[in-house]
């Protein structure tokens, strides 16, 4: 029997949570690091702490996701939970999600209300909804004394390297283009600290600002494609999902470089 799209989706949003969940308690315990996953895939690079399945002794720490009722956070929330962690998250409350019992919930806006927030400590603060790296700024200057360590969900769309754009759509790529020492994006001239910035340049800044506020104390996750239950777009899950199904599949994409 073909399984429906949502168990395809069921399937696959475990396999990903699994990884960020196991992550985020690796991480929690290390230093300042980058994870950068393989460029298009949101699969992590080989050496990712989260694919690590040496046993350890669970310690149970207090998080604070800023997020975690949109696409990805509540499958963090979960699975933390899960594992014994006792989770705070912060949101601006307009979004439904189911959430585990005694998750506690903080409101308030990122742009201009963290109120929620003062007076309290966390162990981890896992960041996985900056859109805007003046979020970080904020978010950072009032929690560098109050978490330990501090986990910022970025991309690798942070890299300016050419071979990944558009113009490199036709070459047929047999090794990862993008490493560690790549170049990011960086303020064009004339910026000012508060101008708008694009998506790679915002998340870059988001990077700099979280190491600044947590020096030895952050770790950065540049994901590629997140893709699994939740995700409003379909822009990748419904391709696997058709492709499941058999028979002759219009897809994009050059047919020759299927013989590379």
């Amino acid at each position: 029997m073909t399984p429906s799209r949502r168990d395809f989706l069921r399937t696959a949003g475990l396999l990903g949570a699994g990884l960020a969940g196991t992550g985020l308690a690796s991480a929690s315990l290390a230093g300042s690091s980058s994870l950068t996953g393989l460029p298009g895939t949101g699969v992590a690079a080989p050496g990712f702490a989260g694919i690590d399945s040496t046993p350890r002794p669970r310690t149970s720490l207090r998080l604070l996701v800023l997020g975690g009722t949109g696409f990805i956070g509540p499958h963090m929330v979960r699975y933390a939970v899960e594992r014994g962690h006792r989770v705070t998250t912060f949101t601006r409350g307009q979004a439904e999600s189911d959430l585990p019992a005694g998750v506690e919930q903080l409101f308030g806006d990122r742009n201009d209300d963290l109120s929620a927030l003062e007076g309290r400590s966390w162990d981890v603060v896992l960041d996985n909804n900056a859109r805007d790296y003046r979020w970080v700024q904020r978010s950072t200057a009032l929690l560098r004394e109050a978490a330990g360590h501090y986990v910022f969900v970025s991309t690798v769309s942070v890299f300016t390297d050419e071979a990944s754009g558009y113009e490199a759509a036709d070459q047929v790529l047999h090794t990862p283009v993008i490493h560690e020492g790549s170049p990011r994006h960086r303020p064009p001239p004339g910026f000012a600290d508060g101008d708008e910035a694009s998506y790679g340049l915002t998340k870059a800044l988001g990077e700099d600002v979280a190491h600044a506020a947590f020096p030895g104390r952050a770790t950065i996750v540049r994901p590629g494609l997140i893709v699994g239950p939740g995700d409003p777009t379909d822009r990748f899950t419904y391709w696997p999902r058709r492709i499941h199904q058999g028979g002759e599949v219009l897809a994009p994409g050059n047919p020759e470089h299927a013989k590379g």
